[in-house]
């Protein structure tokens, strides 16, 4: 029932009517800092009108309401930090992902690399977070890009075969035969190891020709195509772990916060009210 007291909406308080013009305007531009949850000016407009009442505040009840302004203020720019990493690491992305010197596109990379190196201790060599020019991935790169690397590595005009043929097959014989998966599969195998050994043939008559011009491809196009989608999915990852992590925090914290600044609403007005 106390913590009813505190429910009740707060009172319209106007700074100019109370402190005069200059200090009002002060008081006014620090408003958007304060924290818009947990009742944090209404708990500070109690702090106010007790003190102003009794001229002062007993030392437990200023503990009490110096604990949850500190928390609610300090949690509350706590947690914009994850949106800020999860913004951060798609810029990155992107910024990573494209060389400056193409036509449109670059000069956004350009503008955002820029913005970045002003406001940020980032750059393009930083050994943690950037993608080093001489090609060295960074520690964030290092599991994305090795992934993307183990995936080109093996892929060779054999291998390449071999997967044609066998989704072919499935898709032959699950979609149109209308075979059970495992039947579809079974049939399946055969023909993606025919296709591969058909491809090993073909290769050896060319000497290795379509070999090496799968390896060029893979290269030119298709690593850096890995490398750039590993390196996003790993940031979208990163950034839904982050989120996570704010939402279960908030679960833990939000409830605490809210329950300190009803019971300290609670004891100001008890306070405030004549014996």
């Amino acid at each position: 029932e106390e913590l009813m007291i505190a429910v009740k909406p707060p009172e319209d308080f106007d700074v100019y009517e109370h402190f005069g013009w200059l200090f009002g305007a002060c008081l006014d531009s620090l408003g958007p800092l304060a924290p818009e949850g947990y009742q944090f000016k209404p708990r500070v407009l109690d702090f106010y009108k007790l003190f102003s009442a009794k001229r002062y505040v007993d030392i437990c009840f200023l503990l009490l309401g110096l604990r949850f302004f500190c928390a609610s203020f300090l949690y509350t720019y706590l947690k914009r930090i994850p949106t800020f990493v999860a913004g951060a690491l798609y810029v990155r992305v992107f910024i990573c992902s494209f060389d400056e010197n193409i036509w449109v596109i670059g000069r956004v990379v350009r503008g955002l690399s820029l913005l970045a190196e002003r406001t940020t201790d980032w750059d393009r060599n930083n050994v943690w977070v950037g993608c080093p020019e001489d090609g060295s991935p960074s520690a964030i790169q290092l599991l994305p890009d090795t992934a993307a690397d183990i995936v080109a590595l093996c892929t060779s005009f054999v291998g390449l075969c071999f997967i044609s043929s066998l989704s072919a097959a499935i898709s032959f014989s699950y979609g149109t035969c209308r075979l059970k998966s495992h039947f579809a599969l079974a049939v399946a195998c055969p023909v993606g190891l025919l296709g591969g050994c058909a491809a090993r043939l073909v290769d050896w008559g060319a000497e290795g020709l379509f070999e090496r011009t799968a390896q060029l491809t893979v290269e030119i196009a298709l690593r850096p195509l890995l490398r750039t989608l590993f390196n996003y999915f790993f940031a979208v990852v990163l950034a839904k772990f982050l989120y996570r992590t704010l939402e279960t925090t908030d679960e833990l914290v939000q409830p605490k916060l809210l329950l300190m600044s009803l019971k300290l609403g609670a004891q100001a007005r008890a306070a405030m009210t004549p014996c």
